[in-house]
């Protein structure tokens, strides 16, 4: 797992993508808008479970 504050989604995605980490904490400013971008760009593997919580 990574903790994250106010770090671009690209950042998070790619490790989350590579399998560096397998859960994001994000403990910014982070909003829905941002959330959203970060599902799209590193969609849930399913046989590993939710990455991000709701």
């Amino acid at each position: 797992m990574g903790a994250f504050v106010d770090q671009p989604v690209e950042t998070v995605a790619e490790l989350l993508k590579d399998r560096s980490i397998s859960a994001a904490q994000l403990c910014g400013h982070e909003n829905a808008f941002y959330i959203a971008a970060l599902r799209s760009a590193a969609p849930r593997r399913p046989s590993t479970g939710p990455w991000l919580g709701a």
